[in-house]
């Protein structure tokens, strides 16, 4: 509801307007790398704890309250198109910048632009009333989950920001899903069941040899932890560090309310209840949630990050010969282990989080849409984008080193067009695999797929998931530098990358193996040798 009305309110057609004019002010002004820079500061920002009168308690499950704070305000409250577009208005028009945050952040900011600290401060103070009352009213709220409560005996498999998937009773056990893909890469040889909170996903059971699992939606993953003694104890702990943080004048460890409550219902439990394996996902992994560390506490490996795509490392810098600002958030990280896909992969996770992770590489992970067996009829090339986004999307700055604009994109799909022979256009299948269908692709992109796949010999798929379309597929060519190659690679089909700028190198690809086209006639060359009779 929060979310809809500040969208109405904010998010309009006049804001479109002024944060295009933003976005061309700062980009005539050569400010654009100012922002980013600050953002690397901001996410670098650490406090500095003279005594640990608040935090001594945790350092046994090597948890650091003031870093998951850090977490919390750049990933909930930096890391936001609210703030990126209000520091953006205020950088162009020279504006008083005004949000709500700690004097700290607003320190930092204040280099740039100029903060109006008093209306600031009050926001942030009220903010935090509302927000802790919130917090409190969800603690309280959880109570009634007792009468409900729910025990399992069966392994527990914690799934946290996942989208639709499909748990289908496939008798072909080479077929993969994400599901048998952790029940494969875990070992998971007992009855089990994943535990995830989309109301999407209906509750599912299959049959694999001996072992029974079940996916179970459940609102809230905590409900298996709760009994009455848990609750009232859990909460005694919670008001009590509450006071304590009021009483110590470290009242924006507020913020963490709720997650200190989940923490101390997970530390009550001790070893009944817990997950044995908790899986989350590179689209919200710079907030650390505090209950993990008590549950790898418990179970040593159990907490796990994966990257359900390899286009992480940004390009565009590349490609203009800048330098590169993170602005998303390693440097905060605090996770224990790691899925990654490459050697490559890895080395270039832990020089970004700088410290000490276990890591376990991975083929691929089966992370997007329906699996489906498709039927081949011919020979087939298929053709996998990433879609450029709307500009009202790309003005807001969110990914500061997009490559793939409508340009960009649109050259891409028609150099391969160009480079197919006509003897070998007429005998293969062509499937075009657009990576996500969703609002804010680039209306002008959306027009030209759809023409290319009515009146040409192309087929365009976007429901299904790409390993389906890849098991069928005797060639793939990918955009840089996306996960769609090293798969097809991996399942033993003929794959590379390619670059329409002609300008990338294979310095920020993480798999050396998948060979990188960066001219048409390479690109010619490849796809007659890989169709030839």
């Amino acid at each position: 509801m929060l979310k809809q009305i500040i969208n109405f309110f904010y998010f309009n057609t006049r804001f479109e307007a002024r944060l295009k004019n933003a976005f061309k002010i700062l980009e005539k002004n050569k400010k654009i790398k100012n922002l980013y820079k600050l953002k690397e500061r901001l996410s670098n920002i650490r406090y500095k704890i003279k005594k640990n009168t608040i935090n001594d308690g945790y350092f046994k499950y090597n948890l650091d309250l003031y870093l998951s704070l850090n977490q919390f305000i750049y990933s909930r409250l930096i890391n936001k198109p609210i703030f990126t577009s209000k520091l953006m208005f205020s950088m162009a028009n020279n504006d008083n910048f005004i949000f709500p945050l700690p004097k700290i952040y607003l320190d930092e900011i204040n280099k740039i632009v100029k903060v109006n600290y008093l209306i600031s401060k009050v926001l942030f103070y009220t903010f935090l009333t509302f927000f802790f009352l919130y917090q409190l009213s969800i603690i309280l709220k959880s109570a009634f989950l007792l009468f409900n409560k729910k025990a399992y005996k069966s392994k527990k498999i914690l799934l946290d920001s996942v989208p639709k998937l499909n748990f289908e009773s496939l008798k072909d056990d080479k077929e993969v899903n994400f599901f048998k893909w952790v029940i494969k890469k875990f070992d998971i040889n007992s009855d089990s069941i994943f535990i995830h909170n989309n109301a999407e996903i209906k509750n599912q059971k299959i049959i694999l040899g001996k072992n029974k699992y079940k996916v179970l939606y459940q609102k809230n993953i905590f409900t298996c932890c709760l009994n009455f003694n848990r609750y009232l104890l859990s909460l005694k702990k919670t008001l009590f560090i509450v006071i304590k943080i009021i009483f110590f004048g470290k009242i924006e460890l507020l913020l963490l309310s709720k997650e200190l409550f989940n923490f101390h219902l997970f530390e009550c439990s001790k070893n009944d209840q817990n997950y044995d394996l908790c899986l989350f996902n590179n689209s919200n992994m710079v907030f650390r949630p505090l209950w993990t560390h008590v549950n790898e506490r418990i179970n040593p490996g159990s907490v796990f990050v994966y990257f359900y795509s390899t286009n992480l490392i940004p390009l565009l810098q590349e490609i203009d010969k800048e330098k590169y600002f993170d602005v998303y958030g390693y440097s905060l990280h605090s996770w224990p282990n790691y899925i990654t896909w490459s050697d490559i992969h890895s080395e270039w996770l832990s020089n970004s989080i700088n410290k000490k992770i276990k890591l376990i590489k991975t083929s691929f992970v089966p992370f997007a849409g329906k699996h489906t067996k498709l039927i081949k009829k011919r020979r087939t090339l298929t053709i996998f984008d990433v879609p450029p986004k709307k500009l009202g999307i790309y003005y807001l700055l969110n990914n500061p080193y997009n490559i793939y604009t409508l340009d960009y994109c649109k050259k891409f799909v028609e150099d391969i067009i160009r480079a197919i022979p006509e003897s070998i256009y007429r005998d293969i299948d062509i499937i075009f695999k657009i990576k996500r269908e969703y609002k804010n692709i680039h209306p002008l992109y959306k027009k030209y797929i759809n023409e290319i796949t009515s009146h040409k010999n192309i087929k365009l798929i976007n429901d299904i998931s790409p390993e389906s379309v890849i098991d069928i597929s005797d060639a793939t060519i990918s955009i840089p530098f996306t996960s769609t190659a090293i798969t097809s690679l991996r399942k033993g089909k003929h794959s590379i990358y390619y670059d329409p700028s002609e300008k990338l190198s294979k310095n920020n690809c993480l798999e050396n193996e998948v060979k990188l086209v960066t001219s048409f006639k390479e690109l010619e060359n490849w796809i007659t040798d890989c169709f030839e009779k």
